[in-house]
Parts: C-alpha cells; structure tokens; sequence
C-alpha cells in the first residue's frame, strides 16, 4: 500500500531494531506497532524521544487496539498520532501527509478506497460470502486484485497452525505470547475481511490480557475462534493452495536462470525489502521437487513473519544446496 504511492519502506522486526535503525539512517517517519516481541512500541517510543536528534520525529502508532485509551497511551509516550487496524488505506495517506512533505505531489481524493469494480470482485466470487467479506478486504488494499490474492495467501499460510500456537503458549504460562498471537490473529484476520474471526479473536485477547485464571473460559473462546477460523482456512483452501512446482515440468536444476534469483533476494532482504516474496514465487516454480522442499518451507515461514534475518540463513542454504547439486551434474557456468 505504500509502494504504491511512493513510499520506501524498511521494516524492524521488533521495537529495539527500530531504534537501531533509525540511528543509522534518516527516516521521514515511523508507523510504530504497540505489541511486538524483544519491546514494544510504547517503550521503544519513549526511548527514541529520549535522543534530542528524533524529538520531533513523526510516530505514528498502528494498532488493532482501537480503544480510546490505547490512543492515550500513544500520545503519552511521544507518538503523534494513532492509526487503528485494519488499516483502511485512504485513512493511512491522509495522515501520512499531515506529518511529512512528500516529495511528489500527492492527491489524496484520487486515492479513495470506497468503490469497488465489478469485473475486481469476480475473482474473489467463489470466497465471497459469510465469513469473508471480500468487499471490505478489497477496500482495505485500495481495490489491489494482486495484492489482496497474496495477503490471502499469506493469511491462509501463516496463520494455518494459529490455534495450537495459542494454546500452547497459554499452556506453558506464556500469557504474554498468547495475547500477542490472538492480537495478530485479530489484525490480519480484519484485513482480509474475516470480520466474524477477528471479532472471536479480540474477546480472546482481551480475556488472555486481563489474565483470567478461568481454564474453561479461555477454552471456550478458544473454541470459538477455532470454529471460526476452520470455516475461514476452508473457504480460502481451494482459492489459495497451489500445487508446488506447478510449472516445472523437469526435475532438472538450471543454475544459470535459480542463482542470479537467489542473488537478488538476498540483496532485496538485506534492505528488508517485502518484495522478496514475488521472488520466492519464482523459485518455487524453478526449483526441482525435493531437491530444497525443507529450506523452502522455513524460507517462506521466515518471510510470512518478516524475519528476514532467518530468512537469509535459509536462503544461503538453498544456495549452497544448489551449488551441491550443480557440481554433481557437471560443474558450474555462472
């Protein structure tokens, strides 16, 4: 959504990266989350207003806490103002530029959000319905087909396993990842437009956050976000799983067209740059079957949780793994 008007971004993994990021290097601006692990936004936030350089830095706090005393909190600490998930995109421009001079002109009546184009909403036709409203999803990624395909895909990846990952957090006393899991769950599951589950997914937050020593109580609005969740990932699993390696039609290794791939990821995910991912849709296609499948699967877990630090180690090992595999067949032509 911000590449699309001519926003470069860089993304921290957590609030300490952050603040070591912005002492490297200029920004015009921070859209800061609240809950994140290693330190949140509020902290790291009270942290940064502390250094007299980033005093009059614009914060601005994204959070899927919309209530009025989370935008308390934020203005408390030195944030400038408060952007509320699901992010809805027209909202995000205009206050963007309240806070910094873009160095285009921008019309932000152009970039309006409401009306969605029929021949759009065929697509998503066979998904529409009763717990994804796809209406709203396409509004909240600016009418973007391609992007709301791959946030869908994303969701139904990365969030396929989100229930035990709650449970089992709460289950080892881990109360602080569990509200963390059930707060994202929220989040995306709002920019998709799964309303019903992010509405099952904030009662469970809140109830984690609160820290109800009441076992039944967690399991029943486990359970429901549960139910909701399953009707969820089954509505969007023909739409959005795709056989692997679709259109290899080898098994054979073409290191020539694979490793200049491989370089430009790694030059994108040493910027952190998102647009790693088409790249990585690339190389699923290349890539003869079971030659990488593990690395592969930890390399997109990596990306769909913006660790692109790990997703780095996972790429040298693909590397190294098709180098490997190119010196049995004959050597290397690089």
């Amino acid at each position: 959504l911000l590449n699309k008007v001519g926003v470069t971004v860089n993304i921290a993994n957590n609030g300490k990266e952050s603040i070591e990021m912005i002492t490297e290097k200029d920004y015009d601006a921070v859209l800061m989350d609240l809950q994140m692990p290693v330190m949140g936004g509020i902290e790291a936030t009270q942290v940064i207003r502390r250094i007299p350089e980033y005093a009059d830095l614009p914060i601005i706090a994204m959070t899927a806490n919309a209530m009025q005393g989370d935008a308390k909190k934020c203005i408390e600490a030195g944030m400038n103002a408060h952007l509320a998930k699901p992010i809805e995109p027209e909202v995000m421009y205009r206050e963007l530029c309240r806070w910094i001079q873009p160095s285009i002109d921008i019309d932000v009546d152009l970039l309006s959000t409401e009306k969605t184009v029929d021949p759009v909403l065929q697509e998503f036709r066979l998904i529409d319905g009763r717990c994804l409203d796809v209406t709203l999803g396409l509004r909240r990624v600016a009418q973007d087909a391609v992007l709301y395909r791959k946030i869908l895909n994303k969701f139904y990846h990365s969030q396929a396993d989100i229930v035990a990952r709650i449970a089992q957090s709460h289950q080892s006393g881990d109360n602080e990842t569990a509200c963390r899991e059930a707060h994202t769950l929220k989040g995306v599951a709002g920019n998709i437009g799964a309303q019903p589950l992010a509405e099952a997914a904030e009662k469970l937050e809140k109830y984690i956050s609160a820290n109800n020593s009441d076992v039944a109580g967690f399991l029943d609005l486990l359970k429901h976000v549960e139910s909701k969740h399953a009707i969820v990932q089954k509505t969007l699993a023909t739409f959005c799983e795709t056989p692997k390696h679709s259109a290899c039609e080898t098994n054979n290794l073409d290191i020539a067209v694979v490793y200049p791939l491989i370089q430009q990821m790694n030059a994108l995910l040493l910027e952190d740059d998102g647009e790693a991912v088409d790249i990585l849709d690339e190389l699923t296609v290349l890539l003869p079957a079971g030659l990488v499948d593990e690395a592969m699967r930890k390399l997109k877990t990596s990306l769909d949780q913006y660790d692109f630090h790990a997703a780095m180690t996972h790429l040298n090992a693909i590397a190294d793994m098709c180098l490997l595999e190119q010196e049995k067949n004959g050597g290397l032509e690089l």
